[in-house]
């Protein structure tokens, strides 16, 4: 069984945070909506939610790239093998009606099981113009 990895972008402050740094305050539970709820330690303080608008969850898709790098949903990928064009790109995104993780801007949808061949360039958060 895999460990299931997640990713915090801070859409106010424009960076990844930890989820070290909620889980100070207590613990913290992801909403099947992407909602996060920070439950306090003591029982006296009241739960706070933080709302998908502000901080947005990416998984990992529990694959790595040529470097060993983990791949996660939103990150963009270089492919580096002998039928695609140079410098061809596409996103990890996750694809509901199949269930699965697929590369956006790519075809076929099957060239997630190449992953190991392509190299992350970047995100979509950090990279807005992609």
């Amino acid at each position: 069984m895999r460990e299931i990895n997640f990713r915090v972008w801070d859409n106010v402050d424009k960076k990844f945070i930890s989820l070290d740094d909620y889980q100070k305050l207590g613990a913290v539970e992801i909403e099947n909506d992407g909602t996060l709820t920070l439950s306090p330690r003591y029982r006296f303080l009241t739960s706070m939610m933080i709302m998908p608008t502000r901080f947005i969850l990416s998984q990992d898709t529990g694959l790595i790239d040529k470097n060993g790098t983990k791949v996660f949903e939103g990150d963009i990928v270089m492919f580096d093998y002998e039928w695609t064009k140079p410098n061809e790109t596409g996103i990890i995104q996750w694809n509901k009606d199949n269930a699965s993780f697929q590369i956006k801007g790519h075809i076929p949808s099957s060239s997630m099981k190449h992953l190991s061949q392509m190299k992350i360039m970047g995100n979509i958060y950090e990279n807005q113009e992609v």
